[in-house]
């Protein structure tokens, strides 16, 4: 190891799998395993060549080519990118780096699971595909037509059989420090259900954490009694717009039902229990950023407000997917929240760094016009703004 590049953590703690059971480093990676969990076990997916690879090219002072997306949030928006989120892990398990092995394999069972829980989807969200929400499905008339509508043979045994992967958990919880929840739609599982309520009463809660990413709508009190049996509780609330824009955004979710959630989690915030929202930088959620900040403003105090990540598949969503006179005025527009939200400069960066729109622009018109079709829905009415700019240039 050199002092070139300070290792992220990840690679040597955190046992991740992609909704369809593959396992990877963390949620970010451009790369994962070539074998499903089923038919592999935690502890050898954990060694397997992409985890190898990451450690040995982090140890020898390098940015390993499956971590591009961490690389690029660190050159325009240093400390923000996962691996600079989990420094405070780097100093707990740092000696783990020193005793891994030449080959870039370790001793040890992971620390952290970070688990997508399949596809199961209450939602089926604009900037989504069938890839991670199984209620696509139900636009058959939209599979196979876009890259995030191929037609995939959703297999989720893995998640929702009784097997190795929870037994193999739960016989080594006593080395886990921390679980990691996303989907699908976490609290769509029934697994992970039992999963929490079972840790939840085995004495081990008080020292594990939990992180989830989750739409927010199916949570209940009985839910929210569990998780705070725990160490400590990360809830993020994924929101993209507000009002009628999120309703097509994440249909078919209901603002006024979703405001009323946020409302009751701001006032189950306590210290240890810390719901929060977090957005992500597509062309329609940035176009809307500026009412989204005003709708939430002064509702949800105890709520942070964390900016989290950009879309770059499916292409037609990017953010720089936009007409470059509709970028501009975006960036008017966020001129006044630019100085209190000291993230936003760095999406309107990136939102500029590539002209997309003439490859991308008729896509990304005829996939909103097809989702209304599928759908009942009018996205000029959801998204008027947008539509009357879109459609003056013709």
């Amino acid at each position: 190891m050199t002092d070139k590049l300070e290792p992220c953590i990840l690679p040597w703690v955190n046992f991740c799998t992609t909704p369809s059971g593959r396992a990877r480093p963390c949620g970010y990676s451009q790369d994962k395993s070539a074998v499903k969990i089923k038919d592999s076990t935690v502890a050898r997916e954990f060694n397997d060549p992409l985890y190898r690879e990451v450690r040995r090219e982090f140890m020898a002072g390098r940015w390993p080519s499956n971590c591009e997306r961490c690389r690029r949030m660190e050159e325009g928006q240093p400390g923000k990118s996962k691996k600079a989120s989990e420094r405070p892990f780097f100093e707990l398990y740092r000696d783990l780096i020193a005793k891994t092995a030449a080959d870039g394999s370790v001793g040890h069972f992971p620390k952290q699971i970070d688990i997508r829980l399949g596809t199961i989807c209450n939602l089926k969200c604009i900037h989504c595909g069938t890839g991670n929400s199984s209620k696509w499905n139900e636009d058959a008339a939209l599979l196979g037509k876009y890259p995030n509508t191929e037609i995939i043979r959703h297999d989720n045994s893995w998640v929702d059989r009784d097997g190795e992967l929870w037994e193999n958990i739960c016989e080594r919880i006593a080395e886990i420090d921390k679980f990691n929840f996303l989907g699908g739609e976490p609290f769509a599982s029934r697994q992970h259900k039992r999963l929490i309520e079972r840790v939840a009463d085995s004495g081990h809660a008080q020292r594990i954490m939990l992180h989830y990413v989750t739409n927010g709508t199916l949570l209940t009190p009985a839910m929210i009694a569990t998780l705070k049996k725990f160490k400590q509780v990360t809830l993020n609330v994924s929101l993209d717009a507000a009002g009628k824009a999120l309703e097509f955004f994440r249909f078919p979710i209901v603002a006024r039902e979703l405001d009323e959630k946020l409302s009751w989690l701001d006032a189950e915030a306590t210290a240890h229990f810390n719901p929060a929202i977090q957005w992500t930088s597509s062309n329609v959620s940035l176009y809307y950023l500026d009412q989204t900040l005003d709708h939430l403003a002064g509702r949800f105090p105890n709520l942070e407000l964390k900016f989290c990540n950009f879309v770059d598949f499916p292409a037609h969503m990017s953010p720089q997917n936009l007409p470059l006179k509709i970028k501009e005025r975006i960036a008017r527009k966020l001129e006044f929240h630019s100085s209190r939200h000291k993230e936003i400069p760095f999406f309107l960066d990136h939102m500029f760094a590539a002209d997309l729109w003439p490859a991308q622009g008729p896509t990304f018109i005829r996939y909103l016009d097809d989702l209304s079709a599928a759908r009942g829905l009018r996205w000029e009415e959801h998204f008027p703004e947008l539509y009357g700019e879109l459609h003056a240039r013709h």
